[in-house]
């Protein structure tokens, strides 16, 4: 009777460890669209969750990179951590906690250039005894790239100081109708929203002074239209 007891205990124990991870909205995100302008930053997402009663160490690797000449500051996060640059074959690794979840998130600038891109990721749990290997694939189809004002006023924004300690200053931003600032962590989520309706000052300010050290991004928006992405630090 113990014997059986035991086995029963020792499946159900391999059953809970066997659960995979997840992948949201499925292991390949498939990006089309126009290019808003030269410096913004073109970004994808893609979440990943541990639906295991227990902490999971994952591992992955960077296998393919295939992106236009010219486009520049590639960067891959984790849940955890971002990698600009990242290198083809390069392995890093993250936990994720008992029924938690997290982003996986690729960006870029395009500098104008239009064209297909992909990346590809492949991951595994280093506890896995039977060493299952999970792709996923960032899929981007890029056209256009917008002319005119628009690009001339997201070319000419810039802000300082970068890094920053408590207030980060936007010029060249002047004339801007009903703009928007929203400012996002290394992990895509939104830490700050500012507005700045009917926007004439040659100058406007952000308060960062609550905003914990690492690199940030803010988007800028005019009438709800995303028209630069930029990048910067907190001292």
């Amino acid at each position: 009777m113990r014997k059986i007891y035991f086995t029963i205990l020792t499946f159900c124990a391999l059953s809970a460890s066997a659960q995979m991870v997840t992948f949201t909205p499925n292991d390949t995100v498939v990006t089309t669209m126009a290019i808003p302008g030269a410096t913004d930053q073109i970004e994808a997402t893609m979440t990943v969750a541990n639906p295991a009663a227990t902490t999971k160490n994952i591992r992955w690797t960077l296998i393919e990179a295939n992106l236009q000449t010219g486009w520049t500051d590639l960067q891959i996060c984790d849940p955890q951590h971002c990698w600009v640059e990242d290198t083809v074959g390069s392995t890093h690794s993250f936990n994720l906690t008992a029924g938690g979840s997290g982003l996986f998130k690729t960006d870029f600038i395009t500098n104008c250039i239009a064209g297909p891109a992909k990346i590809r990721i492949k991951t595994w749990e280093t506890a896995d005894s039977a060493n299952t290997v999970q792709y996923i694939t960032f899929i981007y189809d890029l056209s256009g790239c917008a002319t005119g004002v628009a690009d001339f006023k997201a070319d000419n924004i810039r802000f300082y100081p970068n890094p920053v300690k408590e207030e980060l200053k936007i010029i060249g931003a002047s004339g801007i109708r009903n703009m928007r600032a929203d400012v996002y962590n290394v992990i895509g989520s939104k830490v700050l929203s500012k507005s700045f309706e009917n926007n004439g000052a040659s100058e406007s300010e952000i308060g960062a002074e609550g905003l914990d050290q690492g690199v940030y991004f803010v988007k800028l928006y005019s009438n709800n239209k995303l028209i630069a992405t930029k990048k910067f630090s907190k001292e």
